[in-house]
C-alpha cells in the first residue's frame, strides 16, 4: 500500500527554514565580517584579485566559439 503525504507550501517553506536556519546564521555572519573588513566596492575587487585561493584552470579548455 502506497503512502501519500499532503504538505501545504508553508509547511514546506518552515520545515526548509528551520533546517538551514544555521546555513544563514553562517552567512549572514560572513556578511558582517566582509562588510567590516571593506569600506569599498574598489577594495572587495582588489581583495578578491589578490586572494591565494583562486581557483586553477580547468584541465578541459572551454570549445572556442567559431
Amino acid at each position: 500500500m502506497t503512502k501519500i503525504y499532503v504538505l501545504k507550501w508553508s509547511e514546506i517553506f518552515d520545515e526548509f527554514s528551520k533546517r538551514h536556519e544555521y546555513l544563514l546564521d553562517k552567512l549572514k555572519l560572513e556578511e558582517e565580517l566582509w562588510l567590516r573588513k571593506h569600506n569599498s566596492a574598489d577594495e572587495v575587487v582588489a581583495d578578491a584579485q589578490n586572494n591565494s585561493a583562486i581557483m586553477e584552470m580547468p584541465l578541459i579548455p572551454k570549445k572556442a566559439i567559431e
